[in-house]
């Protein structure tokens, strides 16, 4: 059991009890005694409290942290990742229903990775996560079309599309190129993304036949 009096600090102890929906008592107890709910962990590559629980998918702990008016849009200082982005690229948890609730509390849609530029709909159309992407262009501001910056302008270099981390274009080549056929229909019915190529200069309708639909 995480206690306030343990080892850990206030912040510590918060910081832990919210990647665990079984401990919401417990984060309620450390919220109340001031625990800093923006607390970015020194010992975890400063990573908050509300980005630990997004990725885990811990839902009554982002509600908890959000109505404790946490920095909805803080980004790591290495990478610029948010609480959206780790929602998005978690893999346990109700994810679908954490990026509701950060997209209704104002997150932004839109903000990328400074290392690869990837948004939360380039990340959801790569993973292949049906269900977040259509959250994320529900979202009237949403962009479909933002490139991997870092590899973008380098076909066929170390850089280019070679290999697994140089997966460029927007979200919509980011699903051709997963063959997730869930997502692309989804693009498709939103008719987001349809011209823009990647770097190497591929369109979506040069993609999507190697999934057998056009766009």
């Amino acid at each position: 059991m995480i206690l306030a009096d343990n080892k850990y600090g206030k912040d510590d102890a918060l910081y832990w009890a919210v990647g665990h929906d079984s401990l919401a008592h417990v984060a309620e107890r450390l919220i109340a005694a001031g625990a800093d709910v923006n607390y970015a962990n020194p010992s975890d590559d400063d990573v908050t409290p509300l980005s630990l629980a997004a990725f885990r998918g811990c839902v009554h702990a982002v509600e908890q942290l959000i109505a404790a008016g946490v920095d909805i849009n803080y980004a790591k200082p290495a990478n610029s990742v948010t609480p959206l982005l780790m929602a998005v690229d978690g893999d346990c948890g109700d994810r679908v229903h954490v990026v509701e609730r950060l997209i209704a509390a104002g997150a932004d849609v839109n903000k990328a990775k400074t290392d690869t530029g990837a948004t939360p709909l380039m990340l959801a159309a790569q993973h292949g996560h049906v269900d977040v992407v259509e959250r994320l262009i529900a979202a009237p501001e949403v962009s479909g079309l933002w490139r991997h910056a870092a590899n973008h302008g380098s076909p066929g270099g170390a850089r280019g599309c070679g290999g697994a981390a140089a997966r460029c274009g927007g979200g919509l080549q980011q699903a051709c190129h997963g063959w997730h056929h869930g997502v692309v229909r989804r693009f498709r019915t939103r008719a987001l993304g349809c011209g823009a190529s990647d770097c190497c200069g591929r369109c979506p309708h040069g993609l999507t036949p190697r999934i057998g639909g056009g766009v």
